[in-house]
């Protein structure tokens, strides 16, 4: 792998991670405070502006132990990422509505004739 993770989880089903060195107790507090975030946003009381302060807090422990983000749509899981597939060609109107919009005489943009707020603002 490219970016091994420097302190992957603990599972005592496999033997393979218990090489691992243990995470650091900051991360351990941090876990914890991530836990309690959660609970409380279960239980409605945390604020858009609460979620934000801390996912920014939570970052910058994350950076200071060299856990940096990698967008998906960089890596795709190491996966090019696929193309926008071709838009669907658009349906015609249903005939009730062709009908309508036939005896609509409507012309686009905005009449000339109509004031418009500010106007003396807009003129060069």
């Amino acid at each position: 792998r490219e970016h091994p993770n420097r302190y992957p989880g603990r599972f005592p089903c496999r033997s393979s991670l218990q090489t691992a060195p243990p995470a650091p107790e900051e991360l351990r507090r941090l876990a914890w405070q991530t836990d309690q975030m959660r609970r409380r946003s279960e239980e409605d009381q945390v604020r858009v502006a609460d979620w934000s302060a801390f996912s920014q807090y939570v970052k910058r422990h994350y950076y200071e132990h060299g856990i940096e983000c990698t967008p998906w749509c960089v890596t795709g899981r190491g996966t090019p990422v696929d193309k926008k597939p071709p838009s669907f060609p658009p349906r015609a109107y249903p005939p009730w509505i062709a009908q309508l919009v036939q005896k609509v005489d409507q012309l686009p943009g905005i009449d000339p004739s109509r004031q418009m707020p500010f106007e003396s603002s807009l003129q060069v």
